[in-house]
């Protein structure tokens, strides 16, 4: 068994070793993956190959091991179930041995038995016999020497056979007391042998349960190897599965690599640049550092002269200080001298004075030494001082030299250096030559481009001149005295809205450079993303090292668990060995105790002989005395035996409970070990357990972490299609432009030929002008309601969300900012009445002019604070995109434009009469009571309700602007000559039309209503034949139509209130149809409008 499991454990440990060096391959083999980014793709084809053939080389390897095992593990299961039988057939001859025991004391009890019944029979008769001879003495007397000796004396002692007798009946109560003595005992052995049988039970018993305790761990062996192959081809699969993985990431790499070098070629030219800048600084820092160098070497020389000053000036201070010091002791000597001096003076007279004079000049010549001496001390001092200062000037020339030493070392290797760098540089230059290469070509392509939208523009530019020129041609030639002002206003006002374009067109340009910037911005993020996610694999990788760490962290607790299992074996083993020293020790026992019984036995036969013997005595004629003797030391060599066999008996049963006292010890131990074991094997398994789900639960995380990786990238890939998309659509609006000024100059060009064929040019011209003026303010108004309805469609996925709180802030601004839209149409209102009174009031055609301007004026005023609301609330529709990233769904959004186009269509088709607007009207109706059918939730009714408010808003602005082209349309045309002819035919016209309305509204209605469910198009058929009458009418009387439209205004407002139309168009559409004229017909739809509203 221990075999087994050491090979068992042997070769877990060896899959566990190359388990672990496969990781470090893999390991190792990314790392070199990664190293080999800028590689080309043909090696990581040919190391992708490798690791291919080397995944299937460790495959067969662990195929082979994994046969190894199988071979082991029937190897193992053979060799237990030999134990098993081992064990079953050690247990079958130990059960033969109890019984076999069992039986032989069974025998030996019954012959005891039978023998103590034999020693009591004959004690009884013995008894017997003693009475009778008691009874009659002097026949026993008799007839016992007759029967022994007949030729014996008859004349025996009776005081002696009385002492004989009761010595004997002594003797014999002695004897029946021992046998007594022997039956009490033979009944403690009878309980000590139910005792042993008994514990010999509880021992069978107990080894059935070690048995069973031994199957049970077998069991348990069997299910933990089962569990640890499980787990070896669970830890197989994970490794395949791993593999594939690497795979997948290897090709992943391979493509993100790609998309990296994109990016690397990209990012060249930027580098180049900063190389180039730093190629400049580092020319300017050189520059800064031999400056520097030059600078270092004058202070290291103004330093050593400094230092060479101070020390000159700390010797000069020390010769001042040592001459200050000699000058005093040459004073004070000389002070000594004259005091003596004048002490000899004073106490010797005039011929020792003479001897003093005499005296004097040793003096003197003793001074003159001293002075010599010391001058030739500072002479010394000062040889000693100038060779320290050579000294210090020397070491440091020696410091400086070795600095520069040092410093020709270090320029030498830097200029090695730079030699390297510049070899490098060179390759770098002819790599990124090639890249400047590219770019000049693309670079130069971009300037063509931008050259031929220049060229455009300028030609558009050339044609507004050469048409402004006309018109002034055109004045000028039609110019009167009393129109000349006017004119001049006119012409004013026209350049500033000519100017005003230009701006316009500035602006757009400028719009569209910003989207320009802002998408090199969103790329720009895009690598930060990128990044991001780089680093995020980063800390992947780490993540799966500390994996691999507790993975080896788990094998070592294995391999600790392996060596408590190999101890518990070794337990078991001692155990076992116990158990066999205890067994040896029963049978033992039980054979000395089957002596002890043979030495009983022997005593008994000894015993019962010693009786005869007695009895043969007793009946023999021999002397008393001997008899009496030999009984005596018969008796007391018995009770030394019993004396004897009594004591071996008891040591024996002591050494008997000792022993049975230890096994039941060593078993108690034993069971107490098997628990602690078991309970440590549930622990590890628990612990297993528990490791093994939060491995899962790190799987699981990484899957998800991976899965949002793929998110952010699929985002990535829609946010790079939404930019491909808006590069298109600002190509749309940049041809949608050239168009517009294309359709401009033609509509300019006609307008001139018909002006220099009719008679009124100048009026006419005028008109035309202003009607172009106000087709382009209608395109920008559509323009702003089309980036309404973006912000509508905004709003309502808005609503369908949570809103944050920056989002609750974002709306109130745009409510803020559609009160002021509110009052900007309430100032055109008011306006607009203003004009009705201008309008009626009969004064001259200057003062009408003039008021018209004034209004045009603040409609421009107003219209450019409109403008300003419209870019905040873009401005805050895109903070809101950017703060909550959410891509608002095109494709619903026009989907619904789209299946509203037709009506749209229709109602910009025909807005030119009041039953055409009634049409519209009757199927803008009819589709509100569908969508209100459709759309029967609360929050969208609300969002349905706010944004018709807000095209009401706006239909009402576009109205107001067409009432005043109207009016100035009818004013102008008062200017002309031809209105009498216009007057008939307008009475014709409104003959005509109000049938007509009159018969085709109600149909059309009707129709709507039974159909407003299935058929949508049968609310257009009266529509279509209105459209080809109207398309007769207008080629008849396309010049009467200003003044048609005037009077019809005048008559719709004064039957009803003001108009609620819900301009719908594409929103991503562009149309250059005609203006709409006011849509009368819209106020009986303004009644039914508000219910819808409502629901």
């Amino acid at each position: 068994m221990s075999n087994t499991y050491r090979t068992l454990s042997q070769h877990l440990n060896d899959l566990k070793k190359e388990n672990f060096s496969l990781k470090l391959r893999i390991y190792f083999l990314e790392e070199r993956i990664q190293q080999k980014f800028e590689d080309s793709s043909d090696d990581i084809y040919r190391t992708n190959i490798e690791l291919k053939v080397e995944v299937e080389s460790l495959k067969q390897e662990l195929q082979e091991k994994q046969q190894l095992l199988d071979k082991a593990l029937t190897t193992a299961e053979s060799l237990t179930n030999h134990n098993e039988a081992e064990l079953q057939r050690r247990c079958g001859e130990r059960q033969q041995e109890i019984d076999h025991m069992q039986q032989v004391l069974e025998s030996k009890i019954q012959i005891l038995q039978e023998e103590a019944q034999l020693a009591r029979n004959e004690a009884e008769r013995m008894a017997s016999l003693a009475e009778s001879h008691s009874q009659h003495p002097s026949v026993t007397m008799e007839t016992v020497p007759k029967e022994t000796s007949g030729d014996s004396s008859p004349q025996p002692d009776e005081d002696a056979d009385r002492e004989r007798i009761e010595q004997l009946s002594a003797a014999l109560c002695c004897k029946e007391r021992l046998i007594q003595e022997l039956t009490e005992e033979r009944t403690d052995l009878r309980q000590r042998v139910r005792l042993m049988e008994e514990q010999l039970q509880q021992l069978s018993a107990s080894l059935l349960q070690k048995e069973r305790d031994a199957q049970f761990y077998q069991e348990e062996l069997g299910r933990e190897r089962l569990r640890v192959q499980q787990e070896m081809q669970s830890l197989m699969e994970e490794q395949q599965s791993q593999l594939h993985q690497y795979e997948r990431a290897a090709g992943q790499c391979v493509a993100e690599l790609q998309k990296a070098q994109l990016q690397v070629e990209s990012l060249q030219s930027q580098i180049h640049q900063s190389e180039t800048s730093n190629k400049k600084l580092q020319e300017k820092v050189c520059d800064m550092e031999s400056e520097l160098l030059s600078i270092r070497q004058a202070a290291q020389n103004q330093q050593r002269t400094i230092q060479n000053l101070t020390d000159s000036l700390r010797t000069k201070d020390t010769e001042t200080q040592e001459l200050y010091h000699v000058i005093e002791d040459q004073n004070n000597t000389l002070c000594k001298l004259t005091e003596t001096h004048q002490q000899q003076l004073q106490y010797t007279q005039a011929p020792e004075g003479a001897v003093d004079s005499g005296s004097l000049p040793p003096h003197s010549s003793l001074f003159s030494c001293q002075l010599e001496l010391e001058a030739s001390h500072r002479n010394h001092r000062l040889t000693q001082r100038r060779l320290e200062d050579l000294t210090r000037s020397r070491d440091r020339l020696q410091a400086d030299l070795q600095d520069s030493q040092q410093h020709r070392e270090t320029t030498h290797k830097h200029n090695q250096d730079l030699r390297e760098m510049l070899e490098q540089l060179r390759s770098e230059l002819q790599v990124k030559a090639c890249a400047l290469r590219d770019r000049e070509a693309a670079t130069r392509s971009e300037i063509t481009d931008r050259d031929e939208t220049i060229a455009q523009l300028q030609q558009s530019l050339r044609r507004k001149d050469t048409l402004l020129q006309e018109y002034s041609e055109l004045l000028n030639r039609s110019s009167d005295s009393s129109g000349a002002s006017e004119r001049d206003a006119l012409l004013h006002a026209l350049r500033s809205r000519i100017r005003d374009r230009d701006a316009a067109l500035e602006r757009s340009i400028d719009e569209k450079f910003h989207c320009l910037e802002e998408k090199d911005d969103e790329v720009r993020r895009l690598q930060l993303v990128l990044r991001e996610k780089d680093r995020d694999l980063e800390r992947l990788r780490c993540v799966l090292n500390n994996t691999n760490d507790t993975i080896t962290g788990l094998d070592a607790l294995v391999r600790s668990k392996e060596l408590e299992l190999e101890r518990t074996l070794e337990t078991c083993r001692k155990l076992e060995w116990m158990k066999q020293q205890s067994d040896e020790k029963h049978t033992l026992a039980v054979r000395e105790r089957d002596g002890v019984i043979q030495r009983l036995q022997t005593a008994l036969h000894t015993h019962s002989k010693e009786t005869e013997e007695l009895r043969s005595v007793l009946l023999g004629k021999v002397s008393a005395a001997d008899v009496l003797q030999e009984l005596q030391a018969h008796l007391s060599m018995k009770e030394r035996l019993f004396q004897e066999v009594m004591s071996d008996r008891s040591r024996q049963l002591q050494e008997h409970h000792k022993q049975l006292s230890e096994l039941l010890d060593t078993i108690s131990t034993r069971d107490q070990d098997m628990k602690d074991y078991g309970e440590r094997l549930g622990r590890v398994i628990s612990e297993r357990s528990g490791q093994l789900q939060e491995l899962r639960r790190q799987l699981t995380s990484r899957e998800q972490e991976l899965q949002d990786v793929n998110r952010e990238r699929e985002r990535d890939v829609s946010a790079a299609r939404e930019l491909q998309r808006l590069q298109n659509l600002l190509k749309e609006k940049d041809s949608f432009i050239q168009e517009l000024l294309q359709g401009q100059s033609e509509t300019l060009s006609s307008t001139a030929a018909a002006q220099a064929v009719c008679t009124s040019s100048s009026g006419e011209q005028e008109i035309q002008a202003i009607r172009d003026e106000l087709q382009l303010t209608l395109k920008k108004q559509r323009e702003t309601e089309r980036e309404l309805s973006e912000l509508r469609s905004l709003l309502a996925a808005g609503h369908h969300d949570t809103l944050s709180s920056d989002q609750q802030c974002v709306l109130q601004q745009l409510v803020s900012e559609q009160r002021t839209l509110n009052e900007a149409l309430r100032a055109e209102k008011s306006l607009y009445q203003s004009l009705r009174r201008v309008q009626s009031q009969a004064d001259s055609s200057s003062e009408k002019t003039r008021a018209l301007h004034e209004q045009l004026d603040s409609l421009q005023a107003l219209r450019e604070q409109l403008e300003e609301t419209l870019a905040r609330s873009r401005e805050t529709a895109l903070a809101v995109d950017r703060a909550t990233l959410v891509q608002a769904d095109y494709g619903e959004s026009s989907s619904d434009e789209d299946e509203e186009d037709p009506d749209s269509s229709s109602s910009e088709e025909f807005t030119d009469s009041i039953e055409d607007d009634d049409i519209k009207l009757t199927a803008q109706s009819l589709t509100s009571t569908q969508k209100a059918e459709e759309y029967d939730r609360p929050v969208m009714s609300q969002n349905a309700s706010e944004g018709r408010r807000c095209d009401e808003a706006e239909q009402r602005n576009r109205d107001k602007c067409e009432m005043v082209e109207v009016t100035v349309q009818a004013d102008d045309s008062s200017l002309a000559h031809v209105r009498n002819t216009l007057h008939e035919e307008r009475e014709a016209l409104n003959r005509r039309q109000p049938g007509l309305g009159v018969d085709e509204e109600p149909s059309v209605r009707s129709r709507g209503l039974e159909k407003h469910e299935t058929d949508r198009r049968n609310s257009h058929e009266p529509q279509k034949v209105y459209r080809t009458f109207l398309e007769e009418e207008e080629e008849e009387e396309y010049d009467d139509e200003d003044g048609e439209e005037g009077e019809d205004v005048r008559a719709a407002k004064g039957k009803r209130g003001p108009p609620c139309v819900k301009l719908r168009e594409g929103r991503w559409k562009r149309r250059c149809t005609r203006p709409h004229s006011l849509d009368l017909g819209a106020l009986l739809s303004h009644t039914p409008a508000a219910p819808h509203t409502a629901q």
